[in-house]
């Protein structure tokens, strides 16, 4: 049916020339005009054919939600390229949808650093410039582990979220109390001793390793160094794989696409595509 308007539009202004490079810029104009409606909605027909292209179906769970957008607007285009990819239109159309989709991507990953209260994981926007925050009460909401053994009246943790070992309610002499004799120097310390009171030997917390609390050596980097704290390193790296300086290119926000090494105190980048996660 588009076609065929097409070729009336052309007889009507007597317009003799290929229709097909007509028909080639109007399939990039309107997949142009539907991208991001492809993006946004997880849906978008071959115009050929009016075949929908498939929907999110994991509403339930985070699996792949970064990857979608971008594999949908990838599928929209290449499904409806397929008689013209090699024209210069497309390509640029392509260029296009790359940077967008880039941003999309960018935009729907999640932080992943450790929250700067708590010990789960921020769920803001990978590369943020704030403090990292889980978005929660970064109160432990489990039952003590100590009154539920001892069959006494149920207390909450009166742990941060996301530690590690037995939930303690620290109403009662449940453990030592004293300080971790490592909570100073690191970031992923429970900052109480969780041994027996009276027991001998430094004080522990439940924490089975560690991290150092030294901020990350890439400058710019404000994360905390991921590394334990009994291995002996000179350069502090976090968690993050990829580099978080800006693109210097103007027009551009994007993220430097490349991951960031730290080796020896140096700074080693790889290009993005020899990067194995």
């Amino acid at each position: 049916m588009r076609d065929l308007k097409l070729i009336i539009a052309q007889i009507a202004a007597k317009d003799w020339t290929d229709i097909d490079s007509k028909r080639v810029a109007m399939t990039v104009d309107i997949l142009r005009r539907n991208l991001t409606s492809a993006v946004h909605m997880g849906c978008l027909s071959v115009t050929d054919t009016n075949e929908e292209l498939r929907v999110l179906d994991n509403f339930n769970t985070q699996e792949g939600v970064p990857d979608f957008p971008v594999a949908v607007g990838e599928s929209s285009i290449s499904s409806n390229t397929t008689d013209f990819c090699d024209d210069d239109e497309e390509q640029r159309l392509q260029l296009e949808a790359n940077v967008a989709l880039g941003k999309v991507k960018q935009g729907l990953s999640v932080c992943g650093c450790k929250c700067s209260v708590c010990f789960w994981r921020c769920v803001m926007e990978k590369g943020h410039g704030d403090r990292h925050s889980c978005m929660g009460s970064h109160l432990c909401t489990e039952n003590c582990s100590y009154c539920t053994r001892e069959g006494d009246s149920l207390s909450l943790c009166g742990d941060l979220a996301g530690h590690e070992g037995n939930h303690n309610c620290k109403r009662k002499n449940h453990t030592c109390g004293q300080s971790c004799y490592l909570y100073e120097t690191s970031s992923n310390c429970n900052e109480k001793c969780s041994l027996w009171p009276g027991q001998p030997g430094q004080h522990k917390c439940d924490s089975p390793q560690h991290m150092c609390n030294r901020k990350c050596s890439l400058p710019s980097c404000i994360n905390p160094c991921a590394v334990a704290i009994e291995l002996n390193h000179k350069a502090h790296q976090c968690n993050e794989k990829y580099c978080p300086t800006k693109c210097t290119i103007n027009g551009c926000s994007s993220s430097f696409q490349s991951s960031t090494i730290l080796e020896q105190g140096f700074i080693i980048k790889k290009p993005l595509q020899e990067v194995t996660i």
